[in-house]
């Protein structure tokens, strides 16, 4: 969100919240965890130089490797969808396009361990990186079942995406 419309929204909330119980509500605290209206990340604290800023604006990437454009094109699509998670394939969610990808992977429950598959900020507690990196934590097989491990650069890209805030 540009910081124009950004400026705008908070001032049109402002005004909207002023006189009413629990004043700015609407507005959300930068800091406590919850992406609110106005928040491109919320990791929980106001650090900067941890992919969510003391602003709750996303920090660094986004044109390298380190996004879901280039996640999705290069790894999910061609090693992934193709093979095994595509509609009614063996794997248990498609990952054939961006926002199928985001949709069945972020902030979603695995079906086999208790962990999120993808943990915003969080790569360490993300069941999709325990997959790929073959960790002994992971129910079956390393992804991509039956094929060679996923390339390091791709592995980090992942990484250093979820650890930005997984953001679509």
């Amino acid at each position: 969100m540009s910081r124009v419309v950004r400026a705008l929204l908070v001032g049109l909330l402002a005004l909207g919240a002023s006189g009413c119980p629990g004043d700015g509500a609407l507005l959300g605290v930068c800091g406590d965890g919850t992406v609110d209206v106005l928040e491109e990340c919320d990791d929980g604290n106001v650090d900067d130089g941890d992919g969510c800023s003391a602003a709750c604006e996303l920090e660094g990437g986004g044109g390298g490797m380190d996004n879901l454009t280039w996640i999705q094109d290069n790894v999910f699509t061609p090693t992934c969808a193709t093979p095994c998670h595509f509609p009614g394939g063996p794997g248990p969610m498609p990952l054939t396009s961006e926002q199928v990808s985001y949709d069945n992977l972020v902030n979603v429950d695995s079906i086999q361990v208790a962990l999120k598959r993808v943990l915003p900020f969080d790569s360490e507690n993300s069941y999709l990186v325990h997959k790929i990196e073959g960790r002994p934590t992971i129910v079956g097989a390393r992804m991509p079942r039956g094929g060679a491990m996923l390339p390091q650069e791709q592995i980090d890209a992942i990484i250093a995406w979820i650890d930005r805030g997984a953001p679509r």
